[in-house]
C-alpha cells in the first residue's frame, strides 16, 4: 500500500494547485482532498520519472497570471507543465503513461457549477487532443479521495474517503 510509510521512503505531498516531478526512486508522490479538482499523474516507466499536478479550475484563461505563476491549479496550464517538467528530467514523451483521479460532484452542483465535471470534460479534450489515454482513471462519484504514486515501481492508488483500501490504477 503507497498510503503506508515504508522504511527508507520519503512521502511527498502535491498540494491543492500544486505541481510536483521527481526522478528520486525512494519516493511516493501523494495528493490528498481530491473532491471537484483533479489530479493528474504521469510516469515515464524506463526512467522512473513522474510527477502529478492537483488543479483546482478546467482552463486557465479564468485568470492567466495566477496560470503563469501556479499552473498546476488549472487543467490546462497543469497538463502542460507537467509533460514539459517531466521531459526535463529525461522523460520521453511516447513512453509516459497517465493516470487521473478526482472529478467529483460534491454539494449537489449542476450544469455549469459543477467544477468536477467541467475539470474532467477540459481533461479528456486535452487527452484526444494529445493522442494520449489514461492507463488508470478514478473520476467522478460524490467523494473526496487521496492519490499515491510510486516514483520506483509507477505503481499508482486511490483511497476514497473513510476507506482503509486503495484502489490500484495500474495495470500490473
Amino acid at each position: 500500500m503507497l498510503s503506508t510509510p515504508r522504511t527508507g521512503y520519503e512521502h511527498r505531498v502535491v498540494p491543492i494547485s500544486g505541481l510536483l516531478v521527481c526522478d528520486n526512486p525512494k519516493v511516493t508522490l501523494s495528493s490528498h482532498s481530491v473532491g471537484m479538482g483533479l489530479v493528474v499523474a504521469a510516469y515515464d516507466p524506463v526512467a522512473h520519472v513522474g510527477g502529478m499536478y492537483h488543479a483546482l479550475l478546467p482552463e486557465a484563461v479564468a485568470n492567466p497570471a495566477r496560470a503563469k505563476e501556479h499552473p498546476g491549479m488549472f487543467v490546462d496550464a497543469g497538463f502542460d507543465t507537467l509533460n514539459l517538467t517531466l521531459r526535463g528530467l529525461g522523460a520521453v514523451t511516447s513512453r509516459l503513461v497517465y493516470f487521473a483521479a478526482g472529478g467529483a460532484q460534491l454539494m449537489g452542483a449542476c450544469g455549469g457549477l459543477n467544477i468536477g465535471l467541467r475539470n474532467t470534460q477540459t481533461l479528456r479534450r486535452l487527452l484526444a487532443d494529445s493522442a494520449v489515454t489514461l492507463v488508470g482513471e478514478n473520476l467522478g462519484g460524490h467523494t473526496c479521495r487521496s492519490f499515491y504514486l510510486g516514483i520506483e515501481s509507477g505503481e499508482v492508488s486511490v483511497q476514497l474517503s473513510g476507506q482503509h483500501n486503495e484502489i490500484s490504477l495500474c495495470l500490473r
